[in-house]
């Protein structure tokens, strides 16, 4: 029995208030081994459309209510079970742990874990090696962004609408806050608080909306306002937009499967998370759901793709405990086109004879959650590349609909030719379909500067450069069949 129950959070805790509830419950723990993670949540976005009158429907400016979840998992000898909450009274988690131990007792023993030496177990704690590596409380929370409302986001966005030139300007910032505190009955204590900011840039050429054909987009996400860096977002939009030139139609040549398609960073950042959630989850590999179930070792992607997953990197959005307490590490997901792991909780840790990874997201659930397509190439290498191509700034009403292949479809947004070694006129929307496999296993060039996107509700997020592959299983007019 594994009940999932997450409710909004009536009162936003702090760490100590959070930690002492917790401790009260473990004092009444009857089970051999008990633990419990508590996981809160708020947040909220602010928008500025342009002035040619660019409407979403996203409304005014809010802020989300604080939301928790408890995950609890009780062990009683080689049994566990598992319970969820959205109640943050110790009398309520009691009742779940009990439900837990109750769980346990129906379940079949977990086989013997393997032989594993210190440095491969990602046992719960922080060894003294982890600890150095972590990053700062400073570098995971921003006091600017916890400060954030409806009404200063509004003004911050305002701030960046206004800057520079440019009026044809759509802005969107979202920010979360995060606590997490994980405590068990063998006296572990983590927790951490963190910030993400995300800034979402559209700029319409001069008296268009920026939901038209020659648009400039971009994005980006960050734990801290300075290192956002906003006002650049907003300029790399409006370096992409195209004044003057009418969008090309979507006929001959242009809906050709054989040509060279360029993803912008930030598409290529939702690509990668669409892959990583769908081929690298434990319980996918486990039940054989993943498309790389069976395949580790062998060449499944092209020659230099290289997937990291590590929850430590300043650069992309760290957080340094998975939900039992266990600390990140870099791992090695995709070396060189050869898929090396996918996440392993303690169940596909006996079957593959792994160590579990830290990549626990609930007591039955582990998938990596700060990815990174490493680039190899510079962005003048990756245009060349891609001459004569397409290029795909980003994507709307993305979706994966086959996940045994990944494969996936979305309606392409700022799309332009790539001609002489840069982006040249705009193209009329298209959608565009491709399985991740077969993608991933086309790629002519990665590189450039690599865009972050936050993940997880902001407990994670993703990390990837420029993507050149060759061609698409589909490509058609945005409104056809």
């Amino acid at each position: 029995m594994n009940q999932r129950i997450s409710a909004p959070a009536t009162a936003w805790l702090e760490l100590d208030d959070i930690a002492e509830r917790l401790d009260r419950v473990l004092e009444l723990s009857t089970a051999d081994t008990t633990d419990l993670a508590w996981v809160e949540t708020r947040g909220g976005r602010a928008a500025v459309q342009d002035e040619a009158g660019d409407q979403d429907g996203d409304g005014p400016a809010r802020s989300w209510p604080a939301r928790r979840s408890v995950l609890i998992r009780a062990r009683e000898g080689a049994r566990h079970g598992a319970y969820h909450t959205g109640s943050g009274e110790p009398s309520e988690i009691l009742y779940g742990l009990r439900q837990a131990v109750a769980a346990s007792r129906a379940e079949e023993p977990l086989p013997a874990a393997g032989e594993w030496t210190q440095e491969e177990q990602s046992a719960p704690g922080r060894p003294a090696a982890a600890a150095a590596a972590e990053p700062s409380p400073e570098a995971l929370w921003d006091p600017a962004v916890a400060g954030l409302d409806p009404a200063t986001a509004t003004e911050l966005v305002r701030d960046l609408h206004d800057h520079g030139a440019g009026r044809e300007d759509r802005i969107d910032l979202e920010w979360s806050l995060l606590r997490v505190v994980v405590r068990n009955s063998d006296g572990l204590d983590r927790r951490a608080e963190t910030t993400a900011v995300t800034v979402r840039a559209r700029s319409g050429p001069d008296g268009e909306p920026a939901s038209s054909a020659g648009a400039g987009w971009a994005a980006g996400s960050a734990r801290t306002m300075t290192g956002l860096d906003g006002a650049a977002i907003v300029e790399r939009a409006r370096e992409r937009r195209v004044d003057g030139k009418r969008p090309a139609e979507v006929s001959g040549a242009l809906l050709s499967t054989e040509g060279p398609i360029l993803f912008s960073a930030e598409a290529a950042a939702s690509l990668v998370r669409l892959l990583v959630r769908a081929a690298f989850p434990s319980s996918a590999y486990d039940y054989g759901r993943s498309p790389l179930s069976g395949l580790l070792g062998e060449h499944v992607f092209a020659p230099g793709i290289d997937l990291v997953d590590d929850g430590l990197d300043p650069t992309g959005l760290p957080f340094p405990f998975d939900l039992l307490g266990r600390s990140r590490r870099r791992i090695e997901l995709v070396a060189d086109g050869v898929p090396r792991t996918p996440a392993i909780d303690e169940h596909l840790a006996v079957r593959l004879n792994r160590p579990p990874t830290p990549h626990a997201l609930g007591p039955n659930e582990s998938r990596p959650i700060h990815p990174f397509l490493l680039p190899r190439q510079s962005e003048e290498e990756v245009l060349a590349a891609a001459e004569g191509g397409i290029w795909i700034a980003d994507f709307a009403d993305l979706e994966c609909f086959d996940r045994g292949r990944v494969a996936v479809r979305g309606r392409t947004l700022g799309a332009r030719r790539v001609t002489g070694g840069r982006l040249a006129e705009p193209i009329e929307p298209m959608v565009w379909e491709d399985s991740l496999l077969r993608l991933f296993s086309k790629v002519r060039a990665l590189g450039g500067e690599p865009v972050v996107l936050v993940e997880s509700g902001g407990m994670g997020g993703v990390s990837a450069p420029m993507v050149c592959v060759a061609g698409a299983e589909r490509l058609a007019r945005a409104g056809s069949a």
